[in-house]
């Protein structure tokens, strides 16, 4: 099925440069929807609505004036058409073979009590990253119950899964400015993303080595010179400083880290304390 967004009205069309509204769309219960989007700009032009990375897009179905409830069809998985696509078109493929629909049509009541069809409302939202979402005009879905039965599958629940707030994770904000950090394959925030000052990182119970706890193994490349770290060797604690120097490792006094490059990253820790 082919629908046409006038990205003027936000209203489905019947197609580019036929700006009547659509009235209705009509599915079968129990089948899987081929939809085909394209949004038009004046209601003509096919455009693309965003980044296809970044762009989110759904397709919602409840019953006619009820918003407060679950829906009964919906579907987030789209295939998006590549950046600079001439004439762009949006995919998606929604279930109507749910138990919310079947609900909602009686499906499986005693015999003649089930609806031949009902009249439900849709909806197409999209966004773009963390942008404000753009959502079409409401339209009318049909949904007409079914007569060949047996191949549909077990029916599915409509209500997408939503991850859980702690789950979530705004990438725009990592490792920016007032955003926070991101963690090491160890689970620790990285020493570069760490304040400036005297550090003390208590898991540095060695100096050289590859030793995920060895302070050669700090990286150093995008640390600022003069940073200070104290660590813990044998139960005592020590401080060292990057240095800008070429001296090889001579422990305890100096180590010279792993990420050591006599060109690019000439750098060393010296004990200071």
């Amino acid at each position: 099925m082919k629908l046409h967004v006038d990205l003027e009205t936000l209203q489905l069309i019947e197609g580019p440069g036929f700006r009547n509204p659509v009235t209705s769309l009509r599915f079968k219960r129990g089948d899987a929807a081929q939809l085909e989007v394209s949004f038009l700009d004046g209601g003509i032009t096919p455009v693309a609505i965003g980044d296809p990375l970044a762009l989110e897009i759904q397709f919602g179905i409840k019953p006619r004036n009820r918003y407060d409830i679950g829906y009964l069809v919906h579907d987030s998985v789209w295939t998006m058409p590549d950046a600079g696509t001439e004439s762009p078109v949006y995919q998606c493929s929604p279930s109507f073979n749910t138990v919310e629909l079947d609900s909602a049509l009686g499906v499986g009541s005693a015999t003649g009590t089930e609806l031949s069809e009902i009249t439900l409302m849709g909806e197409i939202t999209w966004r773009e990253g963390t942008g404000q979402p753009t959502s079409s005009r409401t339209f009318i879905v049909v949904v007409e119950n079914d007569v060949n039965r047996g191949t549909e599958g077990v029916p599915q629940s409509a209500e997408p899964a939503y991850p859980a707030a702690t789950s979530i994770e705004v990438v725009t904000n990592k490792g920016m400015a007032n955003g926070y950090a991101p963690l090491d394959a160890g689970g620790k925030v990285p020493v570069a993303y760490l304040p400036g000052g005297i550090l003390i990182d208590p898991t540095l119970t060695t100096l050289s080595g590859t030793d995920t706890n060895a302070l050669a193994v700090v990286v150093t490349t995008t640390l600022p010179l003069n940073r200070v770290l104290g660590v813990v060797v044998g139960g005592t604690l020590s401080f060292y400083q990057l240095q800008a120097g070429t001296s090889a490792t001579a422990s305890p006094g100096i180590i010279r880290p792993n990420d050591y490059n006599a060109t690019t990253n000439a750098r060393i820790w010296k004990q200071i304390l």
